[in-house]
């Protein structure tokens, strides 16, 4: 009887242990997120490729890769490196500097905090995250819990979405930096997956792996400006085929400032360069699957 008794104790200790170890970067767990900077966009994938003894912690080792397309014409691959993570007790804790820190506490209550480096030279190293609500949303019949954080005052380091728990943070996996014009890394999430076949896909991409289909690849090759040089105005076109897309155009200059952006809603639209100073500017083109395609223009 008291062996039984044993076994079912430790039987139920196994399976709370293994709900806990479920709740966080599953055998195989993978991430997709999409980026779109000034002159590239494409996507990061993260993949738990294994574990490691870090400090006598049992750690899932992150492979970080990005896969992206770089004006004017370049595809590449990025290895990113390595993160290392554990789970316990409601937090995930990344391995930075040397030492762990809190990544994410999925206990934490409304108005509570805590601090997490980033990995980025240019910006201050260190982030510190406010609580603002907490709530929960279901996926997959799991109720999972989600934070909503801000970042304090003075820090270089923030998370750009909320936090749900087992996929994390819905904006990027890893706090961001706030002082350059664009993440060195990735942007919102595309899609999770993990060995146990649980998965969630954002719908804001066609697929988790997508860079660059054929149609919007036709379509925004479809665009052309006119005249280039540029005096008193400047007109952007798409071919007949595409006369029903819609693209956001986005205005920038060459210090990465945006000076204007609107919605293409016809086949033709005509800018007036009256407000912009005379120079070289950047034409960013976005259709409604968020590929976009760089257009550059003189204006005299």
């Amino acid at each position: 009887m008291i062996k039984s008794c044993l076994l079912l104790i430790c039987t139920i200790q196994l399976m709370i242990l293994q709900c806990e170890g479920q709740r966080w970067a599953t055998t195989g767990a993978t991430w997709t997120y999409s980026f779109n900077a000034l002159f590239s966009f494409g996507y990061v994938k993260i993949e738990q490729i294994g574990d490691t003894l870090i400090n006598n912690k049992n750690c899932d080792i992150l492979k970080k890769v990005k896969f992206g397309y770089t004006f004017p014409g370049v595809y590449d691959t990025l290895d990113l490196g390595h993160e290392y993570t554990y789970f316990d007790s409601s937090k995930v804790f990344i391995y930075r500097n040397n030492q762990f820190w809190i990544l994410y506490d999925f206990n934490a209550p409304v108005g509570s905090s805590w601090f997490c480096p980033g990995n980025n030279s240019i910006c201050p190293s260190m982030g510190e995250y406010h609580v603002d609500s907490v709530g929960n949303m279901v996926i997959n019949n799991d109720t999972l819990r989600v934070i909503f954080t801000s970042p304090a005052v003075n820090s270089g380091w923030h998370f750009v979405e909320r936090i749900v728990e087992k996929i994390g943070c819905m904006g990027y996996l890893f706090p961001e930096p706030r002082c350059q014009f664009d993440s060195e890394e990735g942007g919102p999430l595309r899609c999770y997956t993990d060995s146990t076949s649980w998965s969630y896909n954002s719908g804001i991409s066609s697929s988790c792996d997508y860079l660059n289909s054929i149609y919007s690849f036709d379509e925004l090759n479809a665009l052309k400006i006119y005249p280039n040089p540029s005096f008193s105005e400047f007109t952007i076109e798409a071919i007949p085929d595409y006369s029903n897309a819609k693209f956001d155009i986005y205005i920038h200059n060459f210090q990465g400032e945006e000076i204007k952006s609107f919605r293409m809603l016809s086949c033709k639209t005509k800018f007036s360069t009256d407000s912009l100073k005379s120079g070289s500017y950047i034409i960013s083109v976005v259709n409604q699957k968020q590929n976009s395609k760089i257009l550059m223009t003189v204006i005299h």
